[in-house]
């Protein structure tokens, strides 16, 4: 897999990816055990594994070109990923402990709805960062060799051919749109915090409000002609709750006359709902 990665580098996010969620999966079925899981942990570790696990591969390897660029030539693949690993593997810890910390806040709800995408979450977010510290970095150095062996055997052939090696010119790290966001935060960065922390308590605050229940009839619209009914069927009949039901019984010759009487009491219960079936005893 490792080769895999380092001979085509545009897929070593998706390798971290995978190999994330397949390691998830184990720790998942045992955490199962404790928490239920009613397939919606094993959905969620497909969707956060891919997101995450890609995400923080591209920031490890923008952060090793960057490095590479600063180099320029003058340090191996191991000095490389070792700068980078110590910028973007902090970033990456302290990314993926607010990720765990914040979806884990979902098991105070009760319910499996809810506890279930969260273990499956922590889980996979928890191996991510494991492997972007273990896994990652000697992919990298291994990706790196093999650039270097590539950028060799380039020049080597230019000289042959007489050609000279032109220096590529060095890009800037980020661009402008990026670089005027960041400026704020960089000059005032207490300020940047105490106002990013207002507008997300202010986002937060409708969530004080949220009342958690269970969808069933008592959510519905009371304007609703079915619902309606069912309120006045329950008031006159409280210990038949949900089961309501009109019984007939007559001569085989009058069925007629009974359907009839059936579905003009359907209309006046009713008037914009179809005649219900009717089961002659």
């Amino acid at each position: 897999m490792a080769c895999w990665g380092a001979r085509h580098p545009w897929r070593a996010p998706l390798l971290l990816a995978l190999s994330s969620i397949a390691a998830a999966l184990g720790p998942d079925m045992a955490a199962s055990h404790l928490l239920p899981d009613p397939g919606v942990g094993t959905n969620m570790i497909l969707l956060i594994g891919l997101a995450v696990g890609v995400d923080y591969t591209l920031f490890c390897l923008k952060r090793e070109r960057e490095e590479r660029v600063r180099a320029d030539g003058r340090l191996g693949p191991e000095a490389l990923v070792e700068l980078a690993a110590a910028t973007a593997g902090r970033a990456i810890v302290v990314s993926g402990l607010a990720v765990i910390v914040s979806t884990a806040t979902l098991c105070l709800a009760t319910g499996v709805i809810f506890s279930s995408p969260a273990t499956g979450t922590v889980l996979v977010v928890a191996v991510v960062i494991v492997s972007s510290l273990t896994v990652l970095p000697a992919l990298l150095v291994k990706i790196g060799h093999r650039t270097q062996r590539r950028a060799a055997k380039k020049a080597i052939r230019r000289a042959r051919r007489g050609k000279p090696v032109a220096a590529k010119p060095v890009k800037p790290e980020n661009g402008r749109v990026f670089g005027a966001l960041m400026r704020p935060a960089q000059r005032h960065p207490a300020i940047t915090l105490c106002v990013s922390v207002l507008v997300m308590l202010g986002v937060a605050a409708p969530a004080l409000g949220l009342k958690l229940i269970d969808p069933g009839k008592d959510t519905f619209s009371r304007s609703i002609p079915a619902m309606q009914v069912y309120d006045r069927l329950t008031a006159k009949y409280p210990g038949l709750l949900a089961k309501h039901e009109v019984v007939t019984r007559s001569a085989p010759d009058r069925a007629g006359q009974v359907k009839q009487a059936l579905v003009d009491l359907r209309l006046r219960r009713s008037p914009t709902r179809s005649p219900p079936w009717i089961r002659r005893l």
